[in-house]
């Protein structure tokens, strides 16, 4: 895995250096690769690429890049991950949920030299990290503690104390995090609803913090929200993009505007282009070039992006992105509910195929959840089970559960709210 990981690294580098026309021979030729491999692998692409023609296309150019179809994730789900996959299933695999913006939420699959490729990515976004000071997550990291504990970067952080994590749950009260936060921090990451939650609490308290560097994550960052964050934690902000479909994709420049991804890794291309007022936009379709196991070729990840022509032009950029907009549901000054925090409640609700926290106009709670179709009949039990967890983290706060046939994605956005205020 080290010599992968570094054959990995070395490649960035060198592609660092080179023009743009470069890079994109490079990633031409690690499309073909990706896409020969794929369809001789997976039955899944085997049929996708059979039915439309293109399963003996001898790719030359971009252009022949354009004939291969687009796929989305309902394509994958209602063929099943095992026809996806270009291996069987094994208990190796490391197996990670995306987070459903889109419907309904389903499961990658990859290697542990896969998943670790994220890792690099993630520290080539910090240019002067220093690798013996711990960065300060809040969030949930259990998952990724158990693969690390098993590997050579536990190994790093077990004995050269190198790539340490601190880890704020967000179950705790804003008040406590900001304790928690009130000394000399290098890097802090997390998502900007959270951030928004902690600037409020600030403000509260008359006081701001110093903190270098803010990574954030998993939402779209206003330009309004940049500045209070700034004000609040004195920091150069770092704004991470990614999918469950390929971690850690691309980040911006502290403070910079457009987000830049790794030649080597990946191949951006838009769809479903449109103007409003004169700005163009389109929806980001990924092939990814790292993850053999779970190939994703075109592959349609329905977030919307600015287009200019700095973008469309370029091998490894992006333009801001839209769409990745959450609400935070306020219950009281201590107790403020974001999605991360309804994530790492209701992650592992296999009952149902989409939940939304909906606060009323009037302040009711109403948890809405669509069954799936094995759970249909023992409706009682799920919202048993929901309830029990609902109390063990806020307690007496009411919630009202309620089943429905379909949560409405957002027509501007094309995906829904997890958390959701009625207007």
């Amino acid at each position: 895995m080290i010599l992968y990981l570094l054959k990995y690294f070395l490649e960035i580098c060198f592609l660092g250096v080179l023009p743009a026309s470069v890079k994109r021979h490079i990633q031409l030729k690690k499309f073909i690769k990706i896409f020969e491999y794929a369809k001789t692998n997976s039955v899944f692409y085997k049929k996708i690429y059979e039915e439309a023609g293109v399963f003996d296309l001898r790719i030359k150019s971009f252009k022949d890049v354009k004939k291969i179809p687009v796929i989305d994730k309902e394509m994958m789900i209602s063929s099943g991950y095992e026809s996806v996959l270009t291996t069987r299933i094994y208990k190796d695999l490391i197996i990670r949920a995306t987070s459903g913006s889109t419907g309904k939420p389903f499961e990658t699959y990859l290697t542990r030299q896969e998943y670790f490729t994220s890792y690099i990515r993630t520290f080539l976004a910090l240019k002067n990290f220093n690798p013996f000071r711990k960065f300060v997550l809040i969030g949930v990291s259990q998952q990724k503690e158990e693969i690390e504990q098993k590997s050579f970067l536990g190994f790093l952080k077990k004995y050269l104390s190198l790539f340490r994590r601190e880890t704020i749950f967000i179950d705790e009260s804003p008040s406590q995090i900001v304790q928690k936060l009130d000394r000399k921090i290098l890097v802090l990451s997390t998502t900007p609803s959270v951030m928004k939650i902690l600037c409020s609490e600030l403000s509260k308290q008359g006081r701001v913090l110093n903190i270098k560097y803010l990574v954030l994550f998993g939402e779209t960052l206003f330009d309004d929200d940049k500045e209070c964050f700034r004000h609040y934690f004195n920091s150069k902000i770092i704004n991470v993009y990614g999918c469950m479909e390929l971690p850690s994709l691309s980040w911006t420049k502290p403070d910079g505007k457009y987000f830049h991804y790794l030649p080597n890794t990946a191949l951006i291309e838009y769809c479903n282009l449109s103007k409003d007022e004169g700005k163009l936009s389109g929806q980001i379709v990924l092939t990814n070039f790292v993850n053999k196991t779970m190939p994703f070729i075109r592959y349609n990840l329905k977030d919307m992006v600015n287009l200019d022509d700095r973008v469309l032009n370029s091998a490894d950029k992006i333009g801001p992105v839209t769409g990745r907009i959450q609400d935070i549901i306020e219950i009281s000054d201590e107790i403020k509910i974001h999605r991360l925090q309804l994530w790492s409640i209701f992650k592992d609700l296999t009952e149902c195929d989409q939940y939304r926290l909906l606060q009323k106009k009037n302040g009711d709670l109403v948890f809405q959840i669509k069954l799936t179709q094995l759970h249909k009949t023992d409706s009682s039990d799920v919202k048993n089970k929901i309830q029990s967890r609902w109390k063990k983290s806020f307690h007496d706060v009411p919630l009202i559960i309620e089943i429905v046939e379909k949560i409405e994605l957002n027509p501007g956005t094309g995906k829904y709210k997890n958390i959701e205020v009625e207007k």
